[in-house]
Formats: structure tokens, sequence, C-alpha cells
């Protein structure tokens, strides 16, 4: 959850196709400087021929992962033009040795921020609150809280002590509940990073106010909010609040993490109560390409857009790969291309899912990690942001050539 060079989402490429050219030229350049000249041939411009080989190719860099540190991973792609598709690889857990499906739950990490800022946008929206309040307003105890409003806790412009950062990978977790006024006082030792407004540091804690503010302007648990105002309208039946729901009958990926000289299993149900709204949540792939999309189309039901998200996004100085956050929202690119999610990274687990605007593929990469205390995250992160950055690049031309050939293509309907 913490933000550094390999946290949250992989390190990406810079930009290297030009912003005013069309999208089926940028589509077809990035495909071929990817070398996926495979989509070329004649066996792709088929009926059925498009599913099969991106599906492949989703699985074979999928496999990849395994060599830098990855038990298994799930990644669900849907694009306008050919549907929904799925692979996964590797495993679902060790002992006893099960293969990884894409029914599969993972805790997504700070992808959690998604739904802790969509539901304080959602709240402004409703008169709950304003974005421009002093969160000294909703919550006691925060050293500088009168000075702090709940927009600059969604941007990471606070420049509050995050006591977060001790707790964080590539620490243990803690083996024990964690309190939020242990967590401020932590963040008041600290003191803090900058005057509020005046700079850019990612910063966890200021999510966890955010979640008191939930349930301080709703009067309704964070759970219980999420669920009614997001999980419900969005069909996310497999999503839970991990610090508060009972996630002990979920079908988890079991990823792991060296603690303390043994290796833990982290899809075990264990006590989340010090990731919080930063980070606490669980879903599977598909329901987080639900989430995303929701945000993507403006489904009346969520009440909350990606425009809404990204309205007052802020530069993040030194950070070519993430120009800008919004609300709970990076603006990542991908081999060029800007996308709109989230990543995350806890302990046993990495993972992001989003949009790319333009072409409207969305995805979600979910990966279960196998514990080896011997793992480049550096170099996990590199070749994550590679097989993310293939597989867009694959995704989006897989519809330029569907939509010139002429071909009527269903991905989902063909894996039924």
């Amino acid at each position: 959850m913490r933000k550094t060079a390999a946290h949250h989402a992989p390190a990406v490429l810079s930009r290297e196709d030009g912003a005013s050219a069309p999208q089926s030229f940028r589509a077809i350049a990035a495909a071929l400087m990817m070398g996926v000249l495979f989509l070329t041939s004649p066996t792709f411009a088929e009926e059925g021929g498009a599913c099969g080989r991106l599906e492949g190719d989703m699985t074979h860099v999928l496999s990849d992962l395994e060599r830098f540190g990855v038990s298994g991973s799930v990644m669900v792609i849907e694009t306008r033009e050919l549907g929904r598709i799925a692979a996964s690889a590797g495993l679902a857990s060790h002992a006893p040795e099960r293969k990884m499906t894409r029914d599969r739950a993972f805790q997504i990490g700070s992808q959690t921020k998604l739904f802790t800022a969509a539901a304080i946008v959602k709240l402004a929206k409703e008169g709950q609150l304003k974005l421009d309040d002093r969160i000294s307003n909703y919550v006691d105890g925060v050293e500088g809280g009168d000075k702090v409003t709940i927009r600059q806790l969604l941007t990471h412009t606070s420049g509050l002590g995050d006591g977060v950062r001790p707790l964080d990978v590539p620490s243990p977790p803690p083996n024990r509940p964690v309190s939020f006024e242990f967590i401020a006082e932590l963040s008041e030792l600290q003191g803090p990073d900058f005057a509020p407004g005046e700079s850019w540091r990612y910063n966890n804690f200021g999510y966890d106010i955010l979640g008191k503010i939930i349930e301080k302007a709703s009067g309704e648990s964070v759970s219980s909010y999420l669920r009614r105002s997001f999980f419900v309208p969005a069909g996310m039946d497999h999503t839970l609040v991990g610090s508060s729901d009972d996630w002990s009958g979920a079908n988890m990926a079991h990823g792991y993490w060296t603690s303390r000289g043994a290796l833990e299993d982290m899809g075990a149900p264990r006590d989340l109560s010090w990731a919080a709204t930063a980070g606490d949540m669980i879903s599977t792939a598909d329901e987080m390409v639900d989430f995303v999309r929701a945000l993507e189309t403006g489904s009346p039901s969520l009440g909350v857009t990606f425009d809404d998200l990204t309205a007052k996004a802020v530069p993040v100085p030194g950070a070519p790969e993430m120009p800008r956050y919004g609300y709970g929202v990076m603006e990542r690119t991908f081999g060029g291309r800007i996308v709109l999610g989230h990543g995350g990274f806890i302990q046993g687990y990495i993972s992001y899912s989003g949009v790319e605007p333009e072409s409207g593929v969305a995805f979600s990469v979910m990966t279960a990690l196998n514990g080896d205390p011997e793992t480049n995250y550096e170099k996990l992160m590199e070749r994550l942001s590679g097989a993310v950055q293939q597989i867009l690049s694959t995704a989006i031309f897989a519809g330029v050539v569907k939509t010139e050939a002429g071909l009527q293509i269903d991905c989902a309907k063909e894996s039924e």
C-alpha cells in the first residue's frame, strides 16, 4: 500500500506514440513494437481466432510471472469489440496443491482506495459532506486535522504523518488487531511531511481517516455503506471488506509472505484492521472489471464515475509513469496509454485494475505471491507492467482487426 518505486502498480514505460495519432494507428504501432505480429495471421482474422490467440497470450504472460515470485495469477480483460476473456496460471494454494482458476478471490490492497474515494464523492454528491470540509469536523484525535481538508486526503496532499508506513510492505503484517487510535498516534509521532496542499506523498493513514468520515457522514459502517452503494448495484457478490466481513468461506487464492522467518499463508482469514479503508478489501478479477467498467460507463446505480474521481486530479512530482492522481484513481501510463484505475501491493498479493478510456478496454490482473524472501519486487513489478502493456496493446489491436474485418465475435459466449 505504500508509495515506492515498486508499489501498488508496476513501473511502466514512457509515452512512445503521438498524442494525436488515430486510435487504430496507435494500436497497430504498439502491437508491432511489442512483437505481436501473430495477430496479422489468417488464423486471427477468422471467427473465433481472436479469442483463442488473446487467451493464449494472456496465459503465456501470466505463466512467465512465476519466474519472478508469483505463485498463481488471474487476468480478466474486456473490450467493446470482443467481450470478456480470462486466463489463469499457476497455483491457487500450495497445501493442498490446487490450480488457479478465475473465480478465486484475492486481497486487493490499495485498490480499496477506489471504493473509499467513490464513497466519499457519492456522499458529497448526496449533500452529506463537502470535499473542502476540515477533517476535524468529522474525526477527533488527528493532529493537524483542523487544517486538512477531505479533498487533500483524497489526493494525498494532506502532508500528515503516515502511521501505516512502518506496518506496510516489506514489513511483516501485524499479528494482532490495530486500532485507528494507534495508527493516529504513530502518525503524530512521525510528524507532518509538509504543509497541507504544498506537495504530494502517498499516504495510507489519510485513507483510514476517510473511512471514519464515511461512517460519520452516512451513519453506517463502511462495510454496510459500500455493500449498499457499490457491491450490490454492481453485482459484486464475492467482494468483501476484510477488516470487518467474515471471509472464512471466501474462495481465496492463497498468497504467501515470509514473516519473522516463517512462511505465512495470507489467504487464510486474518486481521486486516491495520490496512482498513486504505487497503483491506478482497475481490475477484471479474468483479473488479465489473466495478471499473461501471465507473467508466457512468452506471446510474453507482452514482459515481471516473470523471467525478479525476476532475480535480493533481500532478505527481517525479513520477512520469503516474503523472496525476485523482480521488483514489491513479492515472498511469502503460506503453504510452493512460489507464485510470489503481494498483495494490499488500503482503502476499500484487494487483492492478483499470480502464483505458480511449479504447474502452477494461482489465484486472491479480497475483498471489509465493513468499520467497529473495523475491526482487522491483523486477516483478517491471515484468507485471510489461504483461499489462502487452495484453492491453494486443486486446486493442484485436478489436481493431475485428472491426475492420466485420466479424461478429463475443469471447465470453465462446468460452461458455
